[in-house]
């Protein structure tokens, strides 16, 4: 079966990523565009002339070319919702959200009529501008770590952070595909935890007096683990040697272990370069380090670059990190298919980064997630396809959305069993949509017996 879109004159280029991310990627349906003269967009049968049609409107595409990428273009908050009508995809509270659609959308989210179906969203636009993270280009507002500034985002502003948006609009339109063309048949897809653990510090051993006695009294009081107090003071104490087998950040063994006892392979993203970063104890020359780095090859893991602090706006920066680890890699007898990663403190610019990762030679990114909350920055749980907004072309580089991260509920005080229940909810989401669960863990985060057994009880339950 082939698609036919009919779509209006205007932002082809953006209109023919859209498209081969959502019905070649997503659903694995052959399709062409066709440009007409009309308000809509329609999609029709090939070869059949008076095949019935999927009608939707077309609202971000047809933004004036002045307003495109301008805070006037994106869509007004509280958003507009669409019930889930009968036989279609049921959503939490049956109500959809509507990024883009027909002006005073409140009514079913669909309609059968005698030529088809009417679809009260404008699915292609809206997942157009989930994806390319078109509102941080379009508001330039940043946070202290010169990051878009989450709480201003569509999806938080709106309370849909924790909805997967454009995976919702994908299902919506695969419905009314299968209601008029029940013959057709789409891409399988099937649900994956993926455990990536972000190595910004490795030795507490090296870490200052006063920050060492206030972990301590934190370890005591807040993390309920006297053992890691006497631990971390233990190696203080002792100083630094070649060994690190006592100090309590080296859990990188024991999340391997339990990676591997539930069949998965986790990916330690590497620090290559930590120059103005103030923020890691440890250079890609230590001779621990690649020991480590080895080990983790050794035993199937994978190595992933963690771009420096300062490099999300420098490509030649970026460029000069990958090539450090590379060759780093190289040395220690390290051979990987594809290299990916995440930017440190999640310090990303559209579509700066997502360009300088592409040039430099990586194959994906998972930079995108929310630094303050779990949920779906992009809208999915799905990798996907990156769109140059500046450029207007499609990237050969993929971004694998980040789910949730340990830092999360770590620095707001939530204990191991609500954050369970947190990671939990997401993830069953991600599984109801057959995607990845992408979830990051720090190994200093993990030093307390507390957290490990935590840790170990939730892996099972995520893949």
């Amino acid at each position: 079966m082939r698609l036919i879109v009919a779509a209006p004159a205007g932002y082809e280029p953006e209109r023919r990523y859209v498209l081969g991310v959502v019905l070649s990627d997503r659903l694995g349906l052959d399709w062409e565009l066709r440009t007409e003269a009309r308000s809509d967009v329609r999609l029709t049968v090939g070869g059949d002339p008076g095949s019935c049609a999927i009608v939707m409107p077309d609202v971000l595409f047809g933004t004036a070319p002045d307003a495109w990428l301008q805070p006037s273009s994106l869509p007004a908050v509280p958003l507009a919702t669409a019930r889930s009508a009968d036989g279609w995809p049921a959503v939490p509270g049956g109500r959809i959200a509507v990024l883009f659609g027909r002006t005073g959308t409140e009514g079913p989210v669909g309609a059968r009529t005698d030529r088809g179906i009417d679809i009260d969203i404008d699915i292609f636009g809206s997942v157009f501008y989930l994806l390319t993270r078109y509102e941080e280009l379009a508001v330039r507002e940043r946070d202290e770590y010169g990051r878009a500034v989450e709480a201003g985002f569509t999806a938080v502003r709106s309370g849909t952070d924790q909805v997967p948006l454009a995976d919702v609009y994908v299902e919506l339109l695969w419905h009314a595909i299968v209601s008029l063309w029940p013959g057709a048949a789409r891409r399988e897809q099937r649900y994956q935890a993926v455990l990536t653990h972000d190595v910004d510090l490795t030795f507490a051993c090296r870490e200052p007096t006063r920050r060492v006695l206030h972990a301590a009294a934190a370890d005591v009081l807040r993390r309920r683990d006297p053992s890691l107090a006497v631990r971390r003071l233990r190696v203080r104490l002792r100083g630094c040697d070649d060994d690190h087998s006592a100090d309590p950040w080296n859990v990188f063994g024991f999340m391997m272990d339990v990676a591997e006892r539930n069949g998965r392979t986790c990916t330690f993203n590497v620090l290559a370069d930590t120059a103005g970063s103030g923020c890691s104890d440890y250079t890609l020359d230590d001779p621990w380090i690649r020991r480590l780095l080895a080990r983790i090859h050794q035993r199937g893991h994978e190595i992933g670059l963690h771009g420096g602090f300062n490099s999300h706006l420098d490509p030649v920066r970026i460029r000069d990190e990958f090539a450090r680890l590379t060759d780093t890699a190289s040395a220690c007898g390290i051979r990987q298919d594809r290299w990916g990663g995440r930017q440190h403190f999640l310090r990303w610019e559209n579509p700066v980064t997502w360009r300088a990762w592409e040039s430099a030679g990586l194959s994906y990114d998972s930079t995108l997630g929310f630094a303050r909350n779990v949920g779906f920055r992009a809208g999915t749980c799905h990798p996907y396809r990156v769109y140059d907004l500046v450029l207007r072309r499609p990237l050969r580089l993929w971004e694998r959305p980040l789910i949730a991260m340990d830092t999360t509920w770590l620095r707001r005080g939530i204990g191991p069993e609500d954050a369970a229940r947190i990671v939990l909810e997401v993830a069953l989401t991600c599984r109801r949509f057959d995607g990845e669960f992408v979830g990051l863990w720090h190994n200093n985060g993990l030093a307390s017996r507390r957290h490990q057994r935590w840790y170990a009880e939730l892996v099972p339950q995520l893949v």
